[in-house]
């Protein structure tokens, strides 16, 4: 039976050993899995962080020609406002004109009216 014990010790250690091998391979696959998911978190981290300082700089970009273009816009706007103040300056004084030429033909036609009553006047004297 001793042999038999043997044999049967010699065919445990032999599993034993398949089993630590079989388990230390598992354990080498295992591991290195592990390496290359780190190594694609990591990679996936850093594209992360290049999009958020690229959405950062697109933000600041964004930013700068908005401002850039409000600017421009009550710049225009600031420049069309002096130009309607002028053109209405220039309206007002052009109305003012024509009411004083308007007042200096009424006058006119009432001293031409005048001279007309009067020449008629003349002739029906001589």
């Amino acid at each position: 039976m001793t042999n038999n014990h043997e044999e049967a010790y010699n065919a445990l250690e032999d599993e034993k050993n398949a089993n630590e091998a079989e388990l230390q391979a598992l354990l080498n696959q295992l591991e290195n899995q592990n390496q290359v998911n780190q190594q694609q978190l990591e990679n996936k981290e850093r594209y992360i962080n290049e999009l958020k300082e690229n959405l950062a700089q697109i933000q600041a970009q964004s930013s700068r020609q908005n401002e850039q273009m409000n600017d421009r816009f009550n710049k225009e706007r600031q420049e069309m406002n002096d130009k309607i103040d002028q053109l209405s300056v220039e309206n007002n004084k052009r109305d003012r004109a024509i009411l004083s030429l308007e007042n200096t033909k009424e006058s006119l036609m009432a001293q031409l009216q005048g001279r007309d009553k009067q020449n008629d006047e003349l002739k029906g004297e001589y």
